[in-house]
């Protein structure tokens, strides 16, 4: 009896979220190469048109400062999720030099 009523306090166990992987290979190579694909008739295609060279460098400049866009949240993400996890104190030591701090900063020992 003291089972049942302990089984009922702890409620429903955690979901745990396995990372997806790939279903196929030969899919993702085929799509690499279809997206390749893509990109080099439409670069043919912008040309042969007599389009002007920005048509093609404007999609190129956006992309590349998407994924440094990315990268800088994934970095800011990841130093929250570190100070969360950690001791304050020991991730700034670590990230800074002691001498970097400004003068307010202050830890009592």
């Amino acid at each position: 009896m003291e089972e049942n009523a302990k089984d009922k306090d702890e409620g429903p166990e955690p979901v745990t979220l396995q990372p997806i992987q790939p279903s196929n290979p030969v899919v993702s190579i085929a799509k690499k190469l279809g997206m390749k694909t893509l990109a080099v008739i439409s670069v043919y295609l912008l040309g042969y048109f007599d389009f002007s060279i920005a048509w093609m460098i404007t999609p190129l400049l956006l992309s590349v400062l998407k994924d440094q866009w990315k990268k800088d949240k994934m970095n800011k993400l990841t130093a929250a999720r570190e100070a969360a996890l950690t001791n304050e104190q020991a991730m700034i030591e670590a990230t800074m030099n002691a001498q970097e701090l400004p003068a307010w900063v202050f830890f009592p020992d």
